[in-house]
């Protein structure tokens, strides 16, 4: 087989839509990536504020029990 040298149109079509494929499915990938940072973000805070929640009932409670042995 023999591999001829020049370059043909179908060959600048071909790497021209490798190409573009390319550069939206990595474009596609960043905006996935990126949604999914912020989905992650807003879980992470709500994580952080059920704890504070937590610590905050935890408080109460003691005040409650501290204001009944007064």
């Amino acid at each position: 087989m023999k591999i001829n040298g020049s370059i043909s149109m179908g060959n600048v079509i071909t790497l021209a839509t490798m190409l573009i494929t390319f550069a939206v499915a990595y474009g596609k990938m960043q905006s996935n990536t990126k949604g999914i940072a912020k989905e992650l973000d807003k879980k992470a805070d709500k994580e952080l504020i059920e704890v504070k929640l937590e610590y905050l009932r935890q408080d109460v409670a003691e005040i409650k029990t501290m204001l009944k042995e007064l």
